[in-house]
């Protein structure tokens, strides 16, 4: 189980989840949900759960390209995605864009076992409860404090898989 996904894609799948179990899921929790997905993935399994960087804003860790993709709808619900654009460029960078129908299959049963427990254990809370778990946890905290000239510094991968390793072992 040593398959890493696109953030968008573990993003896809925890939005359309929320919505399935009718729990609310605004782009601020999104973004605490992924951090947990990230956290807990290499607590349980030694591997990342995806590729891209986590960086520590204000309002705690943060996914750019997953913030950007989901910040039109604010502090609202993020509706489930059936369809969704996909971007890719040819050798000569040239631009296409694909209309790719929504398959959370395309997930292997054992990460989405994981992302689903996530989802059952902290989607529930409300964004601000998120964000004060964040704030009071090692590798927002001391990321975002040690660089207080500097704003969205990368969170050091190490420092989240070392941290949430102690918490499953604890």
């Amino acid at each position: 189980m040593s398959r890493e996904y696109d953030v968008l894609d573990i993003a896809r799948y925890i939005v359309n989840e929320c919505n399935t179990k009718g729990v609310i899921i605004s782009n601020l929790k999104l973004q605490k949900l992924l951090y947990f997905v990230q956290g807990y993935m290499f607590a349980l399994t030694g591997h990342r759960c995806f590729p891209e960087k986590i960086e520590a804003w204000d309002y705690g860790p943060v996914c750019p390209n997953v913030y950007h993709e989901f910040k039109r709808y604010g502090a609202m619900n993020i509706p489930p995605i059936k369809k969704y654009l996909e971007v890719s460029f040819d050798a000569q960078d040239n631009i296409s864009w694909d209309k790719v129908q929504y398959d959370p299959y395309m997930i292997d049963s054992d990460t989405r076992k994981i992302i689903d427990a996530i989802i059952d254990n902290f989607a529930h809370l409300s964004a601000t409860r998120l964000v004060d778990i964040t704030h009071n946890q090692l590798p927002w905290h001391e990321t975002y404090y040690s660089h207080p000239s500097e704003r969205n510094v990368v969170i050091d991968e190490q420092l989240i898989k070392n941290y949430f390793e102690s918490l499953a072992n604890g």
